[in-house]
């Protein structure tokens, strides 16, 4: 074998084990690319129905407003340090075995009257780490939802400028 054909088949290796481990999808693992903390496919679900229950949504918006928990995990990957996205985490966790309050229960099996129960129990609690955990769900969720261009565009009355010009106006 000489050293064009090396090369050559060398390439086509490096290329296809490139190409395997981008294809190759972590089944457990977050939708996303996470940097600081580990989010498995449960605690995304969890997140996800926590997020629709704050924010309920009617079927007609658009994919932006509905993946918002997304924004959630990413904002809390990017903005918050180790203590809290290991709160976050652990939080999640809890919220998954539905064990953080004598009412609660799972919260992605509870139909969607006990999960807006749940969350006014979440809105009650006293300082805990599930009451953080939820308090940046919170905080996260209606950022996302106001710097959305879906609020901005269709339900707000946005203009890029401060105001008209009114040129019959008194001064």
């Amino acid at each position: 074998m000489n050293r064009r054909e090396a090369v050559q088949r060398l390439g086509i290796l490096a290329g296809g084990i490139w190409l395997m481990k981008s294809c190759s999808l972590d089944s457990n693992g977050a939708s996303i690319e996470l940097d600081n903390y580990k989010m498995t496919k449960q605690l995304e679900e969890v997140l996800s129905a926590v997020v629709q229950t704050i924010l309920p949504l009617d079927g007609q918006e658009p994919e932006e407003i509905r993946n918002l928990h997304l924004f959630v995990m990413k904002m809390v990957d990017d903005c918050h340090d180790q203590t809290e996205q290991q709160v976050f985490t652990d939080s999640l966790a809890d919220l998954v075995k539905g064990e953080w309050h004598p009412q609660a229960k799972p919260f992605i099996s509870a139909p969607a009257e006990e999960r807006k129960r749940m969350v006014e129990l979440l809105n009650r609690l006293d300082d805990n780490q599930i009451k953080k955990c939820y308090e940046i769900i919170k905080r996260r969720t209606i950022q996302g939802y106001n710097n959305s261009a879906y609020l901005m565009k269709t339900k707000g009355t946005y203009e890029l400028i401060p105001g008209r010009y009114n040129g019959y106006a008194k001064v």
